[in-house]
This record gives structure tokens, C-alpha cells and sequence, in this order.
């Protein structure tokens, strides 16, 4: 997969290659060819001369910043730090204590690295095909929502050469363990929530995952809780 070694900021040539607009005809363009032209520039008091674009296809103008992960953010410099303190483990409050921000901001900027990871992940599942051919770990992470009445697993699927996180997958199921009579009617007292099969869906989910994964003609080997399962992978034509 080519990563690109310039943030989209720094880029003093940079070309669209497709309409940031969602309802534009060319927003979902692979292809090479988008149209567009030039349309001035402008600056703002953290960076000088941000080139704009107008999309000949749907008319709509728009800029260099469209196509960047700071886009629209006041404090763009919070990312990086917000990034490695979400990957450390650290608490949103502490966070947003250590960066003199409020914790919402920290809430925010989480949840766009959040949607930003997911593409990347999607763009190297699409990248790697049918080439995988290593064995797999698959785990289900505890933990809970909210309160530990609304306990989840979080399938995680990791490559054993390369450990490569290949998927995650939710499993919401009901709390288990010895309860007071107190916290059993707190319990039942809540709204149910959608399950999407517990642990066996989750598992399910994560095979058909790996089935578009895995080279074609060879069984793929996936240890869950101790005991091996294969994935025969077969040719679409």
C-alpha cells in the first residue's frame, strides 16, 4: 500500500482526484481524469495561500483542506498528541487536562481519528486481496458501555507473523457473573439492547471477513479460545 510520506497541508502541487461533495457524480471517482479547475486562493492565521478548486461537474468550489484530517479544526496541532495519548491509554479528562483543552474537544478529535483509522484499515484490506496466508488469532476484548450491566466483547483479529489487526467486531451479550438482588432489578430495569448474535455472530462476522482475505485454494488457520478453525478459501470464477 503507498503511503503517502507529505501531509495533504504540505503539498504545494496538489491536484484533487475526485469531488469531496457526496451527492457529486464524480465523488466516487478511482479512475484518473477528474475535471476541475483552479478557483483563487486564501490564508488563514495558521497557514498562508490554501489553493480552491471548482469541480466541473457539479459546480461546487471547494479547497486543499477538504482532502486533509484537519480539516475544519481550530486546533489542528491537538491530533498528533490526542492520537498518541488515545493509544497510551489515557483518559479523555486527563487528556484534555495535559493539553489545556476541553474534554469534549478531546471526544471529538477521537471519534474523526476514530473514522480516519477505519478507512485506513478498509484501504489495506483492499489492498492486501486474496494474499493472506498466515494463521490468525481471533480474541474476543471485554469490556463495557456505560455500566457493567451493558458488557461487550470486541472480536479482534490479529495476524501471528505480522500482527496485522486484519478486524474488529462488537459482541453485545448480558451480563454474566453473581448478582445482588439490587443490581438484578437495576439490570432488568434497562433498556434491552440488540445482541447481533453474541459471540458466535461476532466469530461468524469475522470468517466471512477472512474469507475474502485469504489466498485462494488454502484453508487458513484461526485459533479462538485454544481450538484451531479453517477458513477454505475458493475461486470466484
Amino acid at each position: 500500500m503507498r503511503w503517502p510520506a507529505t501531509p495533504v497541508e504540505r503539498l504545494q502541487d496538489f491536484s484533487p482526484r475526485f469531488c469531496p461533495w457526496p451527492e457529486c457524480a464524480e465523488h466516487r471517482r478511482v479512475a484518473r481524469g477528474y475535471r476541475f479547475r483552479r478557483s483563487g486562493l486564501y490564508s488563514t492565521a495558521r497557514r498562508p495561500k490554501i489553493p480552491r478548486f471548482r469541480c466541473l461537474a457539479c459546480g461546487r468550489r471547494f479547497s486543499r483542506q477538504s482532502f486533509s484530517t484537519s480539516y475544519y479544526l481550530k486546533r489542528p496541532e491537538l491530533l498528533v498528541p490526542v492520537a498518541a495519548g488515545l493509544v497510551a491509554g489515557s483518559a479523555h479528562r486527563q487528556l484534555a487536562r495535559s493539553l489545556a483543552c476541553s474534554g469534549s474537544t478531546v471526544t471529538r478529535l477521537s471519534a474523526r481519528l476514530g473514522r480516519h483509522a477505519l478507512l485506513l484499515q478498509a484501504l489495506a484490506l483492499q489492498h492486501l486481496g486474496h494474499s493472506v496466508t498466515e494463521a490468525i488469532a481471533a480474541d474476543h476484548f471485554e469490556t463495557f458501555e456505560f455500566t457493567q450491566d451493558l458488557p461487550f466483547g470486541v472480536l479482534t483479529l490479529v495476524g501471528r507473523d505480522s500482527w496485522f489487526v486484519y478486524g474488529l467486531d462488537p459482541a453485545p451479550h448480558a451480563r454474566t457473573g453473581k448478582r445482588t438482588p439490587d443490581q438484578e432489578a437495576r439490570r432488568r430495569a434497562r433498556s434491552s439492547r440488540r445482541s447481533r448474535g453474541g459471540y458466535r455472530g461476532s466469530f461468524r462476522r469475522g470468517l466471512d471477513l477472512l474469507e475474502g482475505l485469504v489466498y485462494e485454494g488454502k484453508s487458513l488457520s484461526v485459533a479462538c479460545d485454544g481450538r484451531p478453525q479453517f477458513v477454505e478459501a475458493h475461486a470466484s470464477h
